[in-house]
This record gives C-alpha cells, structure tokens and sequence, in this order.
C-alpha cells in the first residue's frame, strides 16, 4: 500500500514563520526589560548590603574601642570627619587573655599586641606618625590592646566613588567595602556629654582631633587630647551606590550610631529585661524634591528611668502594602534629649511606614513602636 509523503504546504510554512516572528517579537523585548529589573534590582541590593557591610564592621570593633588597654593608653587616637583610630584588645591568641574581645588562635603575633613606638603608622589621611610610646601592661610585659584604624578614600579615577580601608596596627590595609559615596553629612560624626548628662556633637569645626599626649591622664593630657578622651558616642553613615542603566545612579544610605561602652556610658541598674519601646513615632514630608521623610521620636521609659540600659534605637520601616519590617536600615544612639532621622533614600510616589526598637546592653529590642504612614509626591 502506497503512503502518502505529502509535507507542508508553501502556504502553512509561511504561517508557522509569521506566527513564530510575531510570538519572539513579543517575547524577547518582555525577556530583556525582566532581565534588565532583575539586573537592577540585584545592583540596588548590592549597593545596600555593601554599605551594611563596611556600617556594621565598624561598629562592631568601635562599640568595643578601650577594652584591655592600660591607663597610659588613649581609647580613641584619632577623630576626624572620613576616619577614626582607636585601641582595643580586640583579638588575642591566648585562651588566657581575659581583656581580650575574641580569641584566634591563627592570628599573626604581631596584631594582637601592642603597637610599638619602634613601628609608627601614619594615622589615616593625615601626616601624624603614631605612636611615640609603647605602651607597657607591667614590667617587660607590652600592652595587649592593638591600635585599629577605619577610613575612606577616593577610589581613584576622579568617579566620586570611595573605598573604606581597615588596618590592625602596621599591618597592610585591608578593603572593607568598595562603591560607597560620603553623604552629605561626614562619615564619622562624633559626641560627648556635657555637665547635665546629655549627648552633644562635637563640632565638626574642631576635627580633625587627635591624642597628642604621650600618656593619657598626664599633666600634658589636655586641650585637643581630652576632647578625644570626652567621645561617648560615634554615628557612621555611608551611601552604596549602584549605577542603574534606566535611572541612572541609585543609592542606599545606612546609619548607625555606636556607644563606647568602655568610655563611661556603661552606668545600668540592671539589664536583661525587655526593654519598654519608644512612644510618639511619628513621620512627616520635609521636603518634596527631592522626597524626604523625617522621623521623631521620644525615648523610651528605660532609657533614664526604670532599668535606664537603653543604648541605641533602631529604625525600621516599609512600604504601606507590604507585611514585613525586614532588618533595622538605620539606628540612633541613645543619650539625646530628643531624637530624629531624615530619611533621604526614599523614591517619588512610594508610601512608606516607620518603626522604632529601643534596645538595651543585653542586647534586647522592645516591641516596635509604629508611625504613621507618608506618601512622597509624584515624580516632578
């Protein structure tokens, strides 16, 4: 029996190429804008995390500044707008070093001692050589506590981006963090106390500052020298930047602020209750172009009263249709007689909501304390 070896038909093949053109027309434009939002979402959060990250390395060495260190030994070295040098026994190789913060058995020697009069550094973007005396835990016995230095820089290439360094005493400085921009308020913001109890910046007139006298506490320990002795507390802001090809560049600010626990803050009654929260959040439009949104505050009753062990707030917030709070995006250090932030990394036609966590020294978070929501303006 003969089969029939009949094909297509000139006709039918030319439907099935106009119906598959018409179909990639579709496709491949919808494929490209997914690929090019998930590129750019992605950036967006890498800018975000990138600034978390270099935010958070910092306050976990600075929160620490002074412990282990001798009483010649000055806490905070260097104060100035884009850097900061402290000493801190943060890492040790002895199980035995009890005013060591961690233990690394693999460290190299020569970063969790002292640093030595016989290897000064330069401090960060200055022409000052430290130290000019080793500083001695007994006779024969060096100082355990290293020296510590965070700064940021340009990057090179006059793009306007910069890089944050870490260095522990002489060693090589380390990159923390790439792709970051100062905002307009400098890196490292720094505050006292003054005679009522009270956080009060220092001005950034006065910076930069150093510990100019070669034994803290000696006669010669005052002027410049004890205003570095007066830090309690630092605030650390930064922008990730990320270079979106639709909108051009987009950037994440991260904020915390860091109280020197081994400065004289550490005063608490008790500590290991939850903390009651914050009262009276509220959110408002201060400026509309471009969108801003403050956020104010009054402390919570733990703070100077009940078990007064609250150290810091920290600031959540969401868009209105969204459930989730995600991780804290900024913090305030406590100790102000009132407290706000201006939230600047918000888009046009957004509606967002704010919450604040007190959170005391175990550390423990109050329930949040929510605002009301805001809406920013449509793009001009």
């Amino acid at each position: 029996m003969l089969r029939s070896n009949r094909g297509f038909t000139l006709i039918e093949i030319l439907v099935a190429m106009t119906v598959m053109i018409t179909l990639l027309s579709v496709a491949v434009p919808f494929f490209r804008v997914q690929a090019r939002s998930v590129g750019a979402n992605a950036g967006r959060m890498d800018a975000h995390f990138n600034a978390q990250f270099a935010v958070n390395a910092i306050d976990r060495d600075l929160r620490v500044a002074g412990a282990g260190i001798v009483d010649a030994q000055p806490m905070i070295v260097y104060a100035a707008p884009n850097a900061v040098t402290f000493n801190t026994d943060l890492v040790s190789t002895n199980p035995g070093d009890p005013g060591a913060v961690y233990l690394d058995p693999d460290a190299l020697g020569s970063l969790t001692t002292v640093l030595p009069k016989e290897r000064p550094i330069t401090l960060p973007l200055s022409a000052v050589a430290y130290p000019d005396s080793t500083y001695w835990l007994s006779a024969g016995l060096p100082s355990r506590a290293e020296t510590i230095s965070y700064w940021v820089e340009p990057d090179g290439g006059g793009s306007g981006i910069y890089v944050m360094y870490r260095r522990v005493n002489d060693d090589v400085p380390t990159v923390v963090a790439r792709a970051l921009r100062p905002t307009a308020t400098p890196v490292f913001r720094y505050f006292k106390v003054d005679s009522a109890g009270r956080q009060v910046e220092i001005s950034q007139i006065l910076l930069p500052i150093m510990h100019r006298a070669a034994i803290h506490g000696s006669p010669a320990d005052t002027g410049a020298s004890a205003l570095t002795d007066s830090i309690r507390g630092v605030r650390v802001a930064l922008l990730g930047v990320y270079d979106d090809p639709d909108k051009g560049e987009v950037s994440k600010r991260i904020q915390t602020g860091v109280r020197l626990m081994n400065a004289g803050l550490v005063r608490q009654s008790s500590c290991g209750e939850q903390p009651l929260p914050a009262v009276a959040v509220v959110a408002s439009l201060t400026s509309a172009n471009p969108p801003q949104i403050t956020i104010t505050w009054a402390a919570s009753m733990d703070e100077k009263q009940g078990e007064a062990d609250v150290q810091r707030y920290a600031l959540f917030r969401r868009e209105a249709a969204s459930p989730d709070w995600g991780d804290p995006f900024a913090s305030v250090a406590g100790g102000l007689d009132s407290y706000s932030f201006v939230d600047a990394d918000v888009q046009y036609d957004q509606t967002w909501v704010y919450a604040v966590s007190a959170q005391d020294c175990t550390p423990a978070n109050s329930d949040i304390a929510v605002s009301n929501a805001v809406i920013t303006p449509p793009s001009p």
